[in-house]
C-alpha cells in the first residue's frame, strides 16, 4: 500500500510524494524523534561526572523536575531540588535566584529534563546541564 504524504512545514510545502508503510512509519519515528527532543543547544553530563562533580563542589544544584510523587517515591540524587516541570516557568525564578550557579537537570528518562534545561537557558540562567534520568544514575538516591 502506498499513501500520498503531505508535509507542511517551513522547509517544504505540498506534495512530498508517495510512500510505502514502512517508508512511512520510518518517516513518522525520525519526525518525533526530532520534533520531540529537540529542545534545542543543551549542554549535557554524564551521570559519572556529575557524580564526582557534586561531591567535590557543594554549590552545584541538582534539580529534579519530575512530579513530587516521583520525586518522593522513586528516590531522588541527595540535596536535589524538586520543581516538576509544568510548573518551572512559574517557581524558578524565586527558588533559583541565582542565574549563572551551575544547575544540572534531571528527571525519570531524560525527556524532561531536556525540556527543562532549554527552559531554564530561555529563562537566562547560563550553566544549565542536562544531566538525563534517573533510569541512568547508578549511585546512591535518597528515598522520603
Amino acid at each position: 500500500m502506498q499513501l500520498k504524504i503531505h508535509f507542511f512545514n517551513t522547509r517544504a510545502k505540498g506534495i512530498l510524494g508517495y510512500v510505502s508503510d514502512h517508508e512511512l512509519s520510518s518517516a513518522k519515528l525520525r519526525y518525533r524523534r526530532n520534533f520531540m527532543f529537540n529542545f534545542g543547544s543543551r549542554q549535557r553530563i554524564s551521570a559519572q561526572e556529575a557524580y564526582e562533580n557534586i561531591k567535590k563542589d557543594s554549590s552545584i544544584i541538582v534539580l529534579d523536575v519530575r512530579t513530587k510523587q516521583e520525586f518522593k517515591g522513586d528516590g531522588h540524587i541527595k540535596k536535589a531540588i524538586n520543581i516538576p516541570v509544568d510548573m518551572l516557568n512559574n517557581i524558578s525564578l524565586s527558588k533559583l535566584k541565582d542565574n549563572s550557579a551551575t544547575i544540572y537537570v534531571v528527571c525519570y528518562s531524560g525527556s524532561r529534563s531536556a525540556m527543562a534545561a532549554s527552559i531554564l537557558k530561555k529563562l537566562g540562567y547560563t550553566n544549565v546541564f542536562d544531566l538525563g534520568g534517573m533510569m541512568s544514575w547508578p549511585f546512591e538516591v535518597v528515598y522520603e
